[in-house]
């Protein structure tokens, strides 16, 4: 049983992991382009695979042999697909630098290892906590097991009836919302034969250590190893962040689709404007935030209308087309089933129900102080650090400094914006909610900027100089630097 559950995490995460190389576009051998390559694919390979088990519930096939099949024709479809074009195009990279480094300060080279022994004793805890989680609340936290496995039961013991996973009457299941979770769950099971509590804990943990690696190695190749290391070291000593992953909800997974998609977003910027293969990408990682939850929607139509404020202005129409278009690409890979199983299948969402009194909530300015007032409490002390670490970063960036190079790129810009529409979305969501705004505040806008969280450790440490230019003096991007051999 074990063994199989163990081969269909694999099985997923080796489909993403060829997909991620397949489009991925410069041939370098950097240590660091491999590991995001790795935890890209991990968390788009678990999207897609849920995505495949969804399908196949609706195809009626009661075999989970046809399940097995169609996760095994896409990833020989993949490898394929990488062995064809790998060998066509081989010779189109031979003039390509291999490798990518730069001949650093040996106290830039001892800082380094010393961030590196503080993130491996910062990995201890987080793998305990996930552990001691497991023996102690094998089934997660109440959202868990209220909505989201109880939810899987229905996809893997539902039979023809699996669409009741979707009926109004669990109201406190959130049948509205979507079910890439869920179906992903279900998917693990019908691997392993039965029901077990190892699965959600197990995906649980792949999404949480995903999203820390994908932070860690993108900002090691866009900026520096140090840079990459501090903004690990920032999320796994967030308290609750890791306490949340072993919760085994859906925002950590959303949280990391939206990390991925701003950081495929910021290597397209910088590894290949004119190609792409990482805006096709990063349409698959958005319309995989979409079938997360409802607040995937809201970040992925941020994220259009970021797009379009920056680089229909940037850019000539050409360019912003194509840019559109492979996002599409990549976008229609997804959303088609999450909207699909939104509007047919899902019932209508209660925060969309506008009566009188939503039109009073409006013009209620006390009710815009109130919610004011509490996102800048939880920004102020977010994440149950034992100090306020908000004002921490803020000395540490005054300290510093802001690369203003990296400031001036459009995909920052279109980065920060597609953050604070969303975290504009929220605050609009709160005024319009039919339910007591002080409770709705205090059950939900934790989690809500827990899901922005790790993109925002991102893009600050992107923005910040690196400690290897405050050691070394120089200006200059170290990870743009060639290599001297």
């Amino acid at each position: 049983m074990t063994v199989r559950l163990l081969l269909s995490i694999l099985v997923a995460v080796s489909a993403g992991t060829l997909l991620t190389c397949l489009l991925w576009p410069d041939r370098t051998l950097r240590k660091s382009s491999w590991l995001i390559r790795l935890a890209v694919g991990a968390g788009v390979g678990q999207g897609l695979s849920s995505e495949i088990h969804f399908l196949w519930l609706c195809s009626r096939h009661s075999s989970p042999r046809y399940l097995v099949l169609a996760d095994l024709a896409l990833l020989g479809g993949l490898a394929t697909a990488l062995w064809y074009f790998g060998a066509r195009f081989r010779h189109a990279f031979a003039g390509t630098p291999a490798r990518y480094a730069c001949s650093e300060p040996a106290r830039s080279r001892a800082m380094q290892w010393a961030l590196a022994t503080a993130f491996a004793i910062a990995l201890l805890p987080a793998i305990y906590a996930f552990l001691s989680a497991f023996y102690n609340s094998p089934h997660g936290q109440w959202d868990a097991w209220m909505s989201w496995n109880l939810r899987a039961r229905f996809f893997f013991r539902g039979g023809e009836h699996w669409r009741d996973t979707f009926s109004s009457l669990f109201w406190g299941a959130n049948p509205e919302y979507p079910v890439l979770l869920p179906s992903l769950v279900a998917r693990s099971w019908q691997y392993a034969g039965q029901e077990t509590e190892l699965a959600p804990a197990l995906l649980a943990a792949l999404f949480t250590f995903a999203t820390v690696g994908l932070t860690c190695s993108s900002l090691w190749f866009l900026r520096s190893k140090g840079q990459g290391l501090l903004a690990g070291l920032v999320l796994l000593g967030t308290p609750f962040f890791i306490r949340h992953g072993t919760a085994q909800y859906a925002d950590v997974p959303l949280s990391f689709f939206v990390l991925a998609s701003i950081v495929l977003l910021c290597l397209h910027d910088r590894v290949s404007p004119q190609r792409g293969g990482l805006l096709v990408l990063m349409g698959v990682t958005a319309g995989c935030a979409a079938w997360s939850k409802n607040e995937g929607l809201l970040f992925l139509v941020s994220l259009i209308l970021a797009a379009a404020a920056v680089l229909s202005r940037r850019r000539v129409r050409t360019a912003y087309v194509r840019h559109q278009l492979a996002f599409t690409a990549g976008l229609l890979v997804v959303l088609p089933v999450a909207l699909y199983a939104k509007l047919r299948l899902a019932p209508a969402d209660p925060m969309m129900h506008w009566q009188v009194s939503t039109l009073q909530k409006l013009v209620d300015w006390q009710r815009y102080g109130q919610i004011l007032k509490a996102f800048g409490r939880e920004i102020l002390e977010f994440g149950n650090w034992p100090v306020q670490l908000t004002p921490l970063l803020v000395f540490y960036s005054l300290l510093l400094g802001i690369d203003v190079e990296q400031l001036k790129k459009s995909s920052s810009i279109i980065a920060m914006g597609s953050v604070g529409l969303t975290l504009g979305g929220y605050f609009c969501v709160y005024l319009i909610t039919p339910y007591d705004v002080a409770w709705h505040l205090h059950s939900s806008l934790q989690r809500l900027l827990l899901q922005l969280w790790p993109s925002a450790v991102f893009l600050f440490f992107l923005l910040v100089k690196t400690p290897e230019q405050a050691l070394s003096g120089d200006s200059r991007d170290l990870a743009s630097q060639p290599e001297i051999a």
